[in-house]
């Protein structure tokens, strides 16, 4: 049972990194490549404008996708500072316990049996 539990542990141990590796929200993946830049010293009037036209469009896309995407890293940060200080306020009220606990003298209600109790096994 003991090997069981000690493999199972082991393949989430390597799994964990694999499962870390998430891509993020999908506003800030597949941004498309910039347009090509026409030769200024060889390039036509019409295809300079054209370029032009086409690093515009390029332009105010890339722009959007951006504020998309910082707007989901907002939320994202938003909620991992949510657990954060919900993780934080678990951790103190913890720590706040075990001191409560600690001031009264640690006295438990465990059934732990104590030394020369009637439960011990008798010394022959």
């Amino acid at each position: 049972m003991r090997v069981l539990l000690g493999a199972v542990a082991a393949v989430c141990l390597m799994a964990s990194p694999a499962l870390a590796q998430t891509q993020g929200p999908a506003s800030c993946q597949n941004f498309p490549a910039a347009p090509t830049v026409p030769d200024g010293a060889t390039a036509s009037r019409d295809e300079v404008q054209s370029g032009r036209d086409a690093i515009a469009a390029w332009d105010a896309d890339i722009q959007a996708r951006i504020a998309a995407c910082r707007a989901d890293i907002a939320a994202l940060n938003a909620a991992v500072n949510a657990q954060d200080t919900a993780r934080v306020t678990t951790v103190n009220s913890m720590a706040a316990e075990i001191q409560e606990f600690v001031a009264r003298g640690n006295t438990s209600s465990s059934n732990r049996r104590e030394r020369g109790g009637v439960l011990t096994r008798p010394d022959n």
